[in-house]
């Protein structure tokens, strides 16, 4: 299975507006400025576009997904089969638990899933027709 490559797009810091480069998936994160050491989520720049990314998601969409009660239902049932991981939790609240019950880190596990082809493009048409 090949690992997809994330497309990258350019972004700025809402504090100080330094400009720099962040993969596509990443968008939704928090992150500390290079410039102005401020954590912030960076957001795309206004002279940038947002290129066609095929299956992928960014980080604050999986989130929105984890965290909507309209959603969770479906993509805690692909996490379970994935890898019986199980979702806690409502809204901002929300959490990943692993087999033995251990929260899980929500960006590695965004980052783990865009990376695998099959499973990217699962959780995009299950996002694609939770949306609709």
């Amino acid at each position: 299975m090949s690992k997809p490559r994330s497309a990258i797009v350019p972004v700025e810091c809402p504090e100080c507006g330094r400009q720099s480069q962040l993969e596509y998936r990443r968008l939704g994160c928090s992150a500390v400025c290079e410039s102005c050491n401020k954590e912030t989520c960076l957001r795309v720049a206004t002279i940038g576009e947002i290129p066609n990314t095929g299956w992928e998601l960014t980080f604050g969409e999986f989130t929105r997904l984890l965290q909507s009660d309209s959603s969770r239902k479906t993509i805690a049932s692909l996490l379970k089969e994935w890898f019986d991981h199980r979702v806690m939790g409502k809204g901002k609240g929300v959490q990943v638990l692993d087999a033995a019950k251990a929260p899980l880190d929500l960006l590695s596990l965004h980052i783990r899933i865009q990376e695998d082809e099959q499973k990217q493009r699962s959780m995009y048409q299950a996002a694609m027709s939770l949306w609709r």
